[in-house]
């Protein structure tokens, strides 16, 4: 396993924790199972560069915009729109 692919996991695995606790807003949303899309993991891996500060507020405000539009899902789109706020 090389190091980025060992970021890369660990970040997914932030990612999901995140998800527990912030479940409700993807539960508003009317959400799925599998919550991210591919590219909106890359998404996340690319702009917030392991630190789980950006993870935490790209995820958050990802999912917030996934509710609002009634998304199953979150997609790179909306983790690049929450990276403008």
């Amino acid at each position: 396993m090389t190091a980025s692919t060992g970021m890369f996991r660990a970040i997914q695995e932030l990612v999901y924790y995140l998800y527990r606790e912030k479940k409700q807003f993807l539960e508003l949303a009317g959400g799925s199972r599998s919550i991210l899309q591919g590219s909106a993991l890359s998404a996340v891996y690319g702009y917030s560069e392991g630190n789980a500060g950006k993870i935490d507020n790209l995820m958050t405000d990802a999912l917030t915009i996934g509710a609002q539009q009634q998304k199953p899902c979150i997609s790179a789109e909306m983790i690049m729109a929450g990276k403008i706020k």
